[in-house]
């Protein structure tokens, strides 16, 4: 009923997806069901379009879309994938802004002690 879309368009979603999954730390949780329930995906799409053809025309593009995206296997491997990504990157982000914290504390601590020795 629906085209499958382009390539570019499923980077796009899986891309969105994965953003929205590791700002709201969803990520273990989302990680964990998908690669459950990876091989089923085309029942799952099969199933989700029959729910939600009824709105569809409302948003037929981007639900179509995005229900043809996640049906195919290889698209949540790489969903998954990108998702453990943005994860390790953002736990480096706030890796790195703890070690700056902890720098500075160590220095302000370090300079009161001086100051207090004297």
């Amino acid at each position: 009923m629906y085209k499958e879309p382009e390539p570019e368009t499923e980077k796009e979603i899986i891309e969105k997806i994965a953003k929205y999954v590791v700002n709201n730390n969803l990520s273990l949780p989302t990680t964990l069901f998908l690669s459950s329930f990876k091989s089923l995906s085309w029942i799952t799409g099969a199933y989700a379009s029959m729910l939600v053809e009824p709105f569809l025309p409302f948003y037929e593009k981007e639900g179509s879309n995005l229900i043809k995206t996640l049906e195919k296997i290889e698209n949540v491997e790489l969903l998954v994938d990108r998702i453990e990504e943005l994860r390790m990157e953002k736990e480096e982000k706030e890796e790195e802004s703890r070690i700056d914290k902890t720098s500075w504390y160590d220095k302000v601590i370090g300079f009161i002690r001086k100051i207090r020795k004297k």
